[in-house]
């Protein structure tokens, strides 16, 4: 079976290296029937798409709902619902393991259908590993090594369990292969220039890490969520409270959305401790209101900023204030 796809990958070298990696077994569904297989190549592209927007994700459901519907052994839509089951788990710093294992469910009927689809134990690698079953998400990856693949994903699946396992080197390695390669996968391009921007954050070479922060933003479009998540590590690893408000902001005008709100107010209360300090009243007070409107509950922001290095004097300056205002019965 080896053999035939090894035949299989050498047919198709060419227009491999003219475009981008298609699996075998989506060449095969293609010829089976272009029409479903252009709709389900439209819902893939759309999910690339996808930073956040619910819309998009309903979209892809009635796509793919379709796909099967017409062929119920489409195996190249199953995998792709597991895509979809996977982002819809995700909240940005988690995942809803219920919603995570339909999509496992979605991924192995691909396989089963597909015993050979490597792109597909690729993808299960990736959700193992948010599920916390390394050992599983390792076979997986070297499963779809071993039948043979020239997705991105192999590649960043691996990065993040590298990292899991504090490889940091091999981690840079992989994102590295990436950004060096001749893919044309946008998403697969911010990934690793974002996993690249992280691994500098961690050696606390924030000069470099803003130079591929710079190169995640054309990947990304401009998206809200990479300028969210940079705000975030502005604020939360650097106590760059000036810059965590800039890049809130400009997040929260093209997507009004919750983590970015509590990025925002995170990091205007973080100003008006600094600005407090510093003995400038007025600025402080300004921040603080601004700060309030949107996230009025101050426990539960103290409770949130003492865990990181750039905001445990936020959440000092906040119980104080507290503490204060309980002593004054107000």
């Amino acid at each position: 079976m080896k053999k035939l796809w090894t035949l299989l990958l050498l047919i198709y070298s060419f227009s491999i290296l003219a475009s981008d990696w298609k699996s075998p077994i989506n060449i095969k569904y293609q010829a089976k029937n272009p029409e479903l297989y252009q709709t389900y190549e439209e819902t893939f592209k759309l999910l690339n798409k996808w930073s956040g927007q619910n819309e998009k994700l309903m979209k892809a459901y009635e796509n793919l709902t379709a796909i099967v519907k017409t062929d119920p052994e489409f195996a190249p839509a199953y995998r792709e619902f597991g895509r979809l089951y996977i982002m819809s788990a995700s909240n940005g710093s988690s995942y809803d393991t219920d919603m995570l294992e339909v999509a496992r469910q979605q991924i192995q009927k691909s396989i089963d259908l597909e015993p050979d689809y490597a792109d597909s134990f690729v993808l299960l690698g990736h959700l193992y590993t948010n599920l916390g079953q390394y050992k599983k998400g390792r076979e997986s990856l070297e499963k779809a090594r071993d039948i043979g693949t020239e997705s991105p994903w192999l590649a960043l699946n691996s990065a993040e369990l590298y990292k899991i396992h504090n490889s940091f080197e091999k981690e840079r390695e992989e994102y590295l292969s990436v950004i060096q390669s001749n893919t044309q996968n946008i998403k697969a391009k911010l990934v690793a220039t974002t996993g690249m921007k992280k691994y500098y954050e961690r050696l606390k070479d924030f000069k470099e890490a803003d130079i591929w922060f710079e190169k995640s933003l054309e990947y990304s479009g401009h998206s809200a969520w990479t300028y969210g998540n940079h705000a975030s590590s502005l604020l939360y690893k650097r106590g760059d409270y000036d810059g965590a408000i800039l890049y809130a902001e400009k997040a929260l005008k093209i997507m009004n959305y919750g983590n970015g709100r509590s990025i925002l107010a995170d990091a205007l209360y973080s100003k008006w401790a600094e600005e407090q300090n510093k003995g400038n009243s007025k600025v402080a007070q300004e921040s603080f209101d601004r700060a309030y409107d949107i996230n009025p509950d101050i426990e539960s922001v103290i409770s949130f900023t003492k865990r990181y290095p750039g905001t445990k004097q936020t959440s000092k300056a906040l119980q104080k204030w507290v503490d204060e205002k309980k002593d004054k019965g107000t």
